[in-house]
């Protein structure tokens, strides 16, 4: 008597069975690898963004260090642009000095030298008149009459005899537009990093005091400097706070 033979195989059911659990072996698999892919992303640009943060703050540090030569205070001004936050810092290097020989009155522009040799039409200036050192941008020299026209009128009354010096200046700034680190210096503008976009300043007195309102007597400043990391569908801030020493600080 014959019999039938027996294959084996597999049915519909169980092939579909296969392929589901094959689907969610491979999805396993690709959200890891994706998952391992974005950390690896993530700390690769964490990485480059501390690197610039570090090396962008020992050339701040190197400028902080320097500020204030030839001048009367320690050459630091912080400036709050539409609400973004500007460092600027001055020497005078080549020690261009001059007295005010006439009153200045409050809210005046002109000012009559003793010799504006030296002063030119963009440059910044820096003004002593009593124990008050201030800053001003320069719009017109008249070398002939030795007077300079400031750029906006004095925040007050200047007596005869203050002392008027030629501030080269250097400022750090990010542009809200782009999101950038910039450094300017004496009017040449140079892109520092496409990756910092935060620049947090805080001067500081002899025991470590608020001088946010009169940076111009600050002995130290912290200088916070940051960037966004993206952290799956987010940003993180990464930043870093250093504080640095202004040598030529009065004490």
């Amino acid at each position: 008597m014959k019999r039938k033979s027996e294959t084996s195989g597999m049915t519909l059911v169980e092939m579909a069975v296969g392929m589901f659990v094959a689907s969610l072996v491979i999805s396993g698999a690709y959200k890891l690898q994706s998952n391992i892919t974005r950390s690896v992303e993530r700390e690769r640009d964490k990485s480059i963004l501390l690197s610039e943060i570090l090396n962008t703050g020992r050339l701040i540090e190197r400028d902080i260090r320097s500020t204030g030569y030839g001048l009367p205070g320690n050459g630091l001004l912080r400036v709050i642009v539409d609400g973004n936050e500007e460092l600027f810092l001055f020497t005078n290097s080549i020690n261009v000095t001059a007295a005010i020989t006439a009153q200045v009155n409050t809210g005046a522009h002109l000012l009559q030298l003793s010799d504006a040799q030296g002063f030119n039409v963009g440059d910044w200036v820096c003004i002593k008149n009593g124990d008050q050192v201030t800053y001003h941008t320069v719009h017109n020299v008249n070398i002939d009459d030795n007077r300079i026209h400031l750029e906006n009128g004095v925040g007050s009354s200047i007596q005869a005899g203050a002392q008027i010096h030629r501030a080269e200046s250097r400022r750090y700034f990010v542009d809200p537009l782009e999101a950038v680190l910039y450094r300017e210096s004496n009017g040449s503008v140079m892109r520092i990093s496409d990756r910092i976009n935060t620049l947090n300043l805080s001067p500081r007195g002899n025991a470590g005091s608020d001088m946010m309102l009169t940076p111009q007597n600050a002995q130290s400043i912290h200088v916070t400097l940051g960037g966004m990391v993206r952290s799956g569908g987010n940003e993180q801030l990464y930043s870093e706070t250093t504080e640095i020493n202004i040598r030529n600080a009065a004490l």
